[in-house]
């Protein structure tokens, strides 16, 4: 019992010692728990929907790993080989990302009847490296003749999918790394479609803590709002020491698509409709909105805005009631509400399953988004890879008001 005390105690100084300070009142709300933040213990709601689909055509959760490699460039394992180690992580799709080239499109092995499998390139310039998906193959070598120009890479990229009818993203990866970061400026880098603030472990070696609260802040400051989603880039796949810190779907992007085709799932990260966990086995993590909250009627409660959504312009100042659906992580954990880029509402959980709601008056140029902080498993077979995690279990998308 004294332990679980000890764990809880801990639990609670990691969530405030990691936050960034935000100087104002809202960083006193984080930790205290008011009378319109409720943390539900044993989890009323039971359904699975949101978490699995029974049949390929319906709308829900699909998780993959959007950043891996083959021995078509630096990776160390074939094209079959990977393909078999991502289907035993039960992805829903898959993508391989080879630096500035298409010939793994072109291997018959590239080919599974149990994931969706998207076509990837790694952009891969001196000054930063980008992931451009599509769901179906695309011209390379048009873009390859952009490398070095993030502009023209990403202005090719929207004309090719506007041209041909498809979904191509453009996608700035490991912008924080020790190597490889980001080096273009923000005018450069305008357009892009998605960012991946999570590559490999959070804490190290790529820095992904300053991708989500400085760079990826500075962004959506500016107003730009291109989508968080995570990838392992994974090159070693066989067992041995770097697997360890490099793993095939740490973290796991999941994606909340009309249904489980290549060109849904590139819709949904598009349009933000993304959260980012530590691995395939989640923890799962939602967050919502009903932005025609009634207050006399909480019964009522119907939810019309997701991750990626924006507050519609008349419900500016008037309540707005936010639920955040935990299942699947470990105990103790604490879920932090950030508003604008600072600690706003914290919440412990002391159940693997649990919901966390509030309400707030959200003003014109607000977002917000959800982190899952979890205590490490005392008992891993990879002590090495909790260490680099951290104690992040997840985190989502913003909703916006803009």
């Amino acid at each position: 019992m004294k332990k679980y005390l000890l764990a809880v105690i801990i639990m609670a100084l990691l969530v405030l010692g990691g936050c960034q300070s935000g100087g104002d009142s809202s960083t006193s709300d984080a930790v205290s728990m008011d009378s319109q933040t409720t943390v539900m213990t044993g989890g009323t709601d039971t359904s699975n929907e949101a978490v699995e689909t029974e049949q390929a055509g319906e709308p829900g959760w699909y998780k993959g790993d959007l950043h891996t490699h083959s021995l078509y460039s630096d990776g160390d394992s074939s094209v079959c080989d990977v393909l078999d180690i991502a289907e035993g992580k039960g992805f829903d799709y898959f993508v391989l990302t080879d630096h500035n080239t298409a010939d793994q499109w072109l291997d018959s092995q590239y080919y599974s009847k149990k994931m969706i499998l998207l076509y990837g390139v790694e952009w891969t310039s001196d000054k930063g490296h980008a992931n451009i998906w599509s769901d179906r193959p695309y011209d390379w070598d048009a873009l390859k003749e952009t490398l070095g120009d993030a502009r023209k890479a990403i202005a090719l990229t929207h004309a090719m999918a506007g041209e041909y009818g498809q979904e191509i993203l453009f996608s700035i990866n490991h912008p924080s790394a020790l190597t490889c970061a980001w080096e273009y400026s923000y005018e450069e880098s305008l357009g892009a479609d998605a960012m991946e603030v999570w590559n490999a472990k959070y804490l190290l070696p790529n820095l992904n803590f300053k991708s989500v609260n400085v760079l990826y802040k500075n962004w959506l400051d500016k107003g730009s709002r291109p989508t968080m989603v995570g990838g392992s880039d994974s090159h070693t796949h066989q067992p041995g020491f770097q697997t360890l810190y490099n793993d095939v779907g740490h973290p796991t992007t999941w994606v909340y698509a009309r249904d489980r085709s290549a060109k849904e799932i590139l819709k949904g990260i598009k349009e933000g409709r993304t959260f980012i966990s530590t691995s395939p086995d989640g923890p799962f993590l939602e967050f919502l909105a009903d932005t025609d909250y009634y207050a006399n009627a909480p019964q009522h409660v119907e939810y019309d805005v997701m991750t990626g959504g924006t507050i519609p312009e008349s419900s500016y100042g008037k309540d707005v009631y936010f639920i955040t659906r935990v299942r699947g992580v470990s105990v103790p954990s604490g879920v932090l509400i950030i508003k604008n880029g600072v600690p706003f509402k914290y919440s412990m959980g002391l159940s693997a399953d649990y919901n966390v709601s509030f309400i707030d008056k959200p003003q014109e140029g607000d977002y917000y988004r959800v982190e899952l902080r979890q205590i490490t498993n005392p008992n891993s077979t990879n002590p090495l890879g909790e260490l680099l995690q951290g104690f992040i279990a997840a985190i989502t998308n913003p909703i916006f008001t803009w």
